[in-house]
């Protein structure tokens, strides 16, 4: 089963909550958002020091100081956040560029993985902090581009779009 760490849904919560204050222009210590978002200040002040370190977050101290949002939170997704709080999104261990699995050279699947892998991650670059905020009804349809390869040079994917398809979302 995949699931999102303690820390990225701590960090997303934490950025989706600035993303909502950003036209205010004010800073917001690790206390008030951990006071406004009802998480544990410890790990809201670790999430809110690696999301400034990858440059997400800007960081001031004194008296005015605290955490904002660097760019807009249309100009931010969700893949970025997570790389931020995570490192690279990778669904296998094996997709990791100095992997010590024995079967590399013999996997007939690793190359299906990293197609998946890489799906996962142009959604999760697609998805904006502003597009996340919009709550989707029961009746929602998300979008999923179906994109052909095209021309690829070695170890190299580039992509056209050739058709989308809708799929209903389950709102429970």
């Amino acid at each position: 089963m995949f699931r999102m760490s303690k820390i990225s849904d701590y960090g997303l919560r934490l950025v989706l909550t600035l993303s909502q204050r950003h036209l205010d222009g004010e800073n917001y210590s690790a206390r008030d958002l951990a006071r406004i978002t009802d998480l544990p200040r410890p790990v809201v002040s670790k999430a809110l020091k690696m999301l400034a370190k990858e440059q997400i977050l800007g960081s001031e101290r004194g008296v005015n100081g605290g955490y904002r949002l660097l760019k807009g939170p249309e100009k931010i997704s969700v893949g970025e956040v997570l790389r931020a709080l995570e490192g690279p999104i990778l669904i296998k261990g094996c997709l990791e560029a100095d992997s010590d699995c024995a079967n590399i050279e013999k996997c007939t699947v690793r190359f299906n993985w990293e197609k998946i892998n890489r799906s996962i991650g142009n959604v999760l670059d697609s998805v904006s902090l502003a597009n996340l905020m919009t709550p989707l009804s029961g009746d929602a349809f998300v979008q999923i581009e179906e994109r052909k390869q095209t021309e690829p040079a070695e170890g190299e994917f580039r992509y056209s779009i050739s058709k989308v398809r809708q799929l209903r979302v389950d709102p429970r």
